[in-house]
């Protein structure tokens, strides 16, 4: 006690002992008074002049007029978040730029209105934390596409996105995460609500896509959001599944590169998933069918459909199909097989085909 007493000088304030994790930790159970005075406002001064900062977001938990008063000689080239958030303030996607948070508001304590303000943040490692009670994050400018879970409801309307999200937004998709998830070209993010992230949660992790904003204090779980980002979100498809042997491109539109199968949580049956690359654009309304027949071609399952509007997809995208099999038997009989392709939603005989001229890819379960 005595050995951590003298280290902790001249930061007194944020003294916690070490079951509590140490002076580093102390803000996963206390902030306010017990950490944070505003102490370290000279701190933050020192670090904008030393990076040569020009304009700095801060939301400031202290007395000072951030913005106003020169600390050290130093104007501060704050532009203050206040803690009652301004209409334009975006907490999904805050502006590009230089942040510096007290810890108090980043864990959503003492004045604010919305515990979940700085939630953004909150899943970010600081570029730097001055004092142990200011947070520094450095937001780059960065645009992708944004793909927004329509089924099962609750949901954003797209007018709604665009307004939280822009600038950041080249795209918006719209599909149905009970039935599978589209990885567009480059980075994107999936906006999420209630139900919907346990839909694709698992997709998502396996792919490598990370967290990026949860609002844990909402009083009602289904109307929360969570976003997540995926970088390069087409170019993880192929990695996704194991390859199908051989050329599987229907009709020059789209190419099947694999399965693989899922167990799904209680109550949902198990499901087979296929992958797909968006070689052409599609000219008409598609459906990917994908049945489960016994050797003499009976059918054991059947599960058709396209989670993402055609006419939104793009050569060079990328999408993963679900297809649940609430009728395949527990016993598979021997020689069952899989079939899966593409067909013309107006008429499901109008399949497209293989270069081998085939309608479907088959492969065993």
């Amino acid at each position: 006690l005595a050995a951590n007493t003298a280290a902790i000088y001249p930061r007194d304030l944020t003294f916690f002992n070490e079951l509590a994790g140490g002076p580093d930790n102390g803000w996963r159970f206390l902030v306010d008074s017990n950490l944070d005075w505003g102490q370290d406002l000279g701190e933050l001064v020192m670090f904008a002049r030393q990076r040569g900062i020009d304009s700095l977001y801060v939301s400031y938990f202290g007395s000072v007029p951030v913005g106003s008063f020169p600390v050290r000689d130093f104007p501060l080239p704050a532009r203050p978040l206040p803690p009652r958030p301004a209409r334009d303030w975006r907490p999904y996607f805050p502006a590009p730029g230089w942040y510096a948070i007290s810890v108090t508001h980043l864990m959503g304590g003492a004045v604010l209105d919305d515990a979940d303000t700085f939630a953004f943040f909150r899943q970010r490692r600081p570029d730097a934390v001055l004092g142990r009670t200011i947070y520094v994050y450095r937001v780059p400018a960065e645009a992708g596409t944004l793909a927004i879970c329509v089924n099962p409801p609750p949901s954003l309307n797209p007018h709604e996105a665009r307004r939280r999200f822009a600038p950041r937004l080249t795209r918006l998709l719209l599909f149905d995460c009970a039935r599978g998830l589209p990885l567009p070209a480059g980075r994107a993010w999936y906006l999420l609500r209630g139900e919907q992230i346990g839909l694709v949660r698992p997709t998502l992790e396996r792919l490598g896509a990370g967290l990026i904003y949860t609002a844990p204090h909402r009083p009602d779980p289904a109307f929360a959001f969570s976003v997540y980002q995926l970088d390069d979100a087409a170019a993880q498809a192929p990695a996704y599944a194991p390859a199908y042997p051989g050329s599987a491109t229907f009709g020059g539109l789209a190419t099947f590169l694999g399965w693989r199968y899922t167990e799904s949580p209680p109550g949902r049956p198990h499901q087979a998933e296929t992958v797909w690359r968006v070689e052409a654009g599609l000219p008409a309304p598609l459906s990917i069918f994908l049945h489960l027949t016994a050797a003499d071609g009976f059918p054991l399952a059947v599960s058709d459909g396209l989670n993402t509007p055609f006419d939104a997809l793009r050569p060079g995208d990328a999408l993963i199909q679900y297809h649940p099999l609430s009728e395949a038997p527990a016993e598979l009989p021997a020689g069952a097989q899989f079939q899966t392709g593409l067909y013309l939603l107006a008429d499901p005989s109008q399949r497209y085909r293989l270069p081998s001229g085939r309608d479907a890819a088959v492969f065993s379960p």
